[in-house]
């Protein structure tokens, strides 16, 4: 038993909340008249800051005094909990502590009754600061919707609702223009007569607004008519009959773009603290629907002026605005093309594609390009054209954009280049065929080898995946890799039997004879290094110059595969055919020795998998 008590009152002791049990105290009626603390815990002396050895044993009113005249009636309600199993919880403020505390209280005993308590204080002023700074976000919230109304001329309509806003008589908004001040906008507005130079002036000669824009901070003056002022400031102050002012400095990404100057008319006005936080805030929307404006503007010019075609559509593809450009490709102003459909606009099969392409958008959510022939009188005119969609706040596709590209005169040049492209190969493949014919005069052997190591090394660029213009070059080097030999005596190529070492060595200056012939002519791709690098080994063991392994060009290495294969798999002068098995076992030998790896891979794989055949 005086375990589970003393268990007891250690798990009370520890308790996150204040603990406190009462006795009641009954008057000479028996109704409830106060209570005696019997128990509480170290939670209630850290939250009340009450010592349990001042109040145990001790009367409530006596502890706590003026809570007996509290209009809470605390005694009574205490009452119906001590004398019943009725539970209660509320909040309640405590004056001699200055605290509020969330209560919650129950009975485990006739004629007592536990308390429970969390203070709640900081939430109640936490409630509070919310409410005071709700009321002031409402008004900013109005201030924002009213500044970020659509206006073409916005400074006017700023400075208007602030004065509203700020139940004071007088605004104006200046801004920085090349370090001079540009008046933009006041409230009331100016007369004809203002002068000139207080419209556009020198920052330096309003050092109350140069205090502003460069601390980036508001400034108060308290007082035109006692304050140290320059003369263009007391001629502003004398014309418009100003008093106080505040001058807010409008803020947009860290920098000062102007200034906002709130100020009264005739008496003096005391700004407060959160006078000149609101006045900032709003300077700050300014400063924002200012700057985008500026954008806006930016933007009109750009699109005004652009060779572009672009356009606004609504969800069904009817304009909602286009520029010039794309009005005047359809020989109509921009207002006139307002509320048409582009199925009305461009010829049925154009506008039935685009108006399936703005679909596409909208499902997607994505852009969707294309490109177009568009008959416009007696012209053909060819566009590139992409939709795409414009999201509003809330995240919904509220309208569909389009920009589309006159590729007309692109177009014509590249059918222009194409065809000079087509005869110049035309042209290249004949010099090709031309050096074949010469060399086949001499060695008709050579002739049919060079055609049948292009086939099988473009077959091998292809099982590499090289790119087609690469390949193309691989087969042209091919066709003429042997040129070369034109310039070796006819008895040494079609000598029958072993030739010797002298006969050797003047066959394998071909490749650099051959490379002298192509290097003076521009070839698209380096044929005449191909040409020369053809019998390199990429253990260096190879001539003219003995190369080896990344210094040996691609396009060589795999020519000198196809070399190889071909030779040993055809009838030479000096010797039988050995075979294309025969082939194919010396380059998978010597494969990383003195052939690429990857080219023998690649050259293996067309015989064994795909049944490559000369």
């Amino acid at each position: 038993m005086k375990k589970d008590h003393c268990e007891r009152n250690q798990a009370i002791e520890t308790l996150p909340y204040a603990y406190c049990r009462y006795r009641m105290v009954k008057d000479a009626k028996g109704k409830p008249a106060d209570y005696i603390f019997l128990e509480v815990n170290a939670a209630f002396e850290q939250i009340t800051g009450l010592k349990r050895e001042k109040v145990i044993g001790q009367r409530v009113s006596k502890i706590l005094p003026g809570r007996v005249i509290d209009r809470f009636d605390w005694i009574g309600i205490y009452g119906t909990v001590a004398q019943s199993e009725k539970k209660i919880s509320y909040e309640q403020y405590v004056k001699p502590l200055k605290r509020w505390y969330e209560v919650k209280a129950y009975s485990d005993q006739a004629g007592c009754f536990t308390a429970v308590f969390h203070d709640i204080t900081e939430i109640k002023k936490a409630d509070e600061d919310l409410r005071y700074y709700s009321d002031k976000m409402a008004l900013l919230l109005e201030a924002s919707k009213t500044l970020c109304r659509k206006t073409d001329a916005p400074y006017q309509v700023i400075v208007d609702n602030i004065t509203k806003l700020t139940r004071l008589k007088s605004a104006a908004i200046y801004l920085l223009s090349n370090g001079k001040l540009q008046l933009e906008a006041t409230y009331p507005p100016l007369p004809r007569d203002f002068p000139k130079h207080l419209r556009i002036a020198e920052l330096s000669d309003h050092p109350h607004i140069h205090r502003a824009v460069t601390t980036r901070k508001p400034v108060v003056l308290a007082d035109s008519n006692t304050a140290k002022l320059t003369t263009q400031e007391k001629e502003v102050c004398e014309i418009r009959k100003l008093r106080s002012h505040l001058y807010a400095p409008l803020i947009y990404h860290h920098k000062s773009i102007g200034v906002l100057i709130v100020s009264s008319v005739g008496a003096i006005h005391a700004f407060t603290k959160e006078e000149i936080g609101i006045c900032q805030t709003l300077a700050n929307f300014a400063a924002l629907v200012i700057s985008e404006f500026r954008v806006s503007q930016r933007l009109q010019a750009m699109l005004n002026n652009s060779p572009s075609l672009i356009s606004e559509l609504d969800l069904n593809g009817r304009y909602l605005q286009a520029n010039p450009a794309h009005a005047a490709v359809l020989g109509l102003e921009p207002s006139e093309l307002t509320g048409c459909c582009l199925g009305e606009v461009f010829p049925s099969n154009v506008g039935k594609d685009f108006l399936q392409r703005i679909a596409q958008t909208r499902a997607t959510r994505k852009p969707v390009s294309a490109e177009d022939s568009i008959q416009v009188g007696k012209h053909e005119l060819h566009l590139i054209t992409t939709f795409f969609p414009l999201f509003d706040l809330s995240g919904q596709i509220g309208s569909i954009g389009a920009i589309s590209h006159d590729i007309t005169e692109i177009k014509e040049t590249k059918d222009r280049l194409r065809h000079a492209l087509d005869v110049y190969r035309k042209g290249f493949e004949g010099i090709i065929q031309s050096m074949g014919s010469m060399l086949g005069k001499r060695d008709s052997y050579t002739v049919s080898h060079q055609k049948r190591v292009a086939k099988l090394a473009t077959g091998i660029a292809g099982e590499l995946g090289l790119q087609e213009k690469k390949i193309t070059g691989i087969r042209f080097a091919a066709e003429i890799h042997d040129v070369g030999k034109i310039a070796i005596p006819s008895d040494i190529l079609a000598k029958p039997g072993k030739i010797n070492d002298l006969e050797s060595k003047i066959i394998q200056t071909h490749p650099s004879i051959g490379s002298e012939i192509l290097k003076h002519v521009h070839y698209p791709w380096p044929l005449a290094k191909i040409v020369e690098q053809h019998h390199e080994k990429i253990n260096g063991s190879g001539y003219p110059n003995g190369l080896s392994g990344e210094d040996i060009l691609l396009e060589a290495r795999i020519i000198c595969v196809a070399d190889v294969v071909e030779a040993m798999a055809s009838h030479r002068p000096y010797r039988p055919m050995l075979g294309i098995d025969a082939a194919l076992e010396e380059i998978l030998e010597n494969k990383g020795i003195l052939y690429d790896p990857c080219v023998v891979d690649a050259c293996l794989r067309l015989f064994k998998e795909k049944r490559f055949a000369f």
